[in-house]
């Protein structure tokens, strides 16, 4: 219902295949979700639909995505995978189980590890432009770390995806303003049911410019 909004039907994509001429859309997607107790419920909800919808969408015109999910616990970061790059296509019906199993392993959440996990599986792509997409509601907080080493350390990998690789990295704070702290680039949302609009909104932003 998100896509209608901005392009009409789902089937249909105009606007991405009108641009798709014009700029040969070199790039790979990576978004990658806080998946912490503090996400469970409606958060995280949204956040599976606005995967759903982009790999969808971007399935469309061949822009490759990959969706992964990050928790923590006692025995470390925890990183899932929910969809590949090299899964083409996914159908909705096998990538709604796997957030589904996501949702069961929410506990602290370990972001520097977890996005420095992402951004290296990104930096693997061959594509012009690499953009790697952080959906959080909040700060980082490892089971086994402190708390203000955890914040450093998270800022720390952003800063150097930022400044000394060719990766884009951009934040969406759910309900939560944290990640004005720590991203170049960053937005953040009220409500979780803005979060399909938003994650849609980065992808024109960065990707369909």
């Amino acid at each position: 219902k998100n896509l209608w909004k901005a392009k009409g039907p789902v089937y249909d994509m105009d606007v991405f295949k009108r641009r798709t001429s014009a700029l040969e859309l070199d790039t790979s997607v990576c978004v990658l979700t806080d998946n912490s107790g503090s996400m469970s419920g409606e958060k995280f909800a949204h956040a599976a639909r606005a995967g759903l919808m982009l790999a969808e969408a971007m399935g469309k015109v061949g822009v490759p995505v990959e969706l992964l999910s990050f928790s923590d616990s006692s025995g470390g970061p925890q990183h899932m995978i929910v969809k590949p790059f090299s899964q083409h296509y996914v159908q909705e019906d096998k990538l709604l189980p796997r957030y589904a199993a996501c949702a069961r392993y929410m506990h602290s959440n370990s972001d520097g590890e977890s996005i420095q996990w992402a951004a290296s599986r990104l930096a693997k792509r061959k594509e012009k432009r690499r953009v790697l997409i952080v959906l959080s509601d909040g700060s980082p907080a490892s089971s086994n770390g402190a708390y203000g080493s955890e914040v450093v350390y998270t800022k720390q990998v952003i800063d150097k995806i930022h400044n000394d690789t060719p990766l884009e990295i951009y934040g969406i704070g759910i309900m939560d303003d944290n990640v004005s702290k720590f991203y170049p680039e960053y937005q953040v949302i009220n409500h979780a049911n803005e979060l399909e609009d938003a994650l849609l909104n980065v992808v024109k932003s960065k990707v369909m410019q």
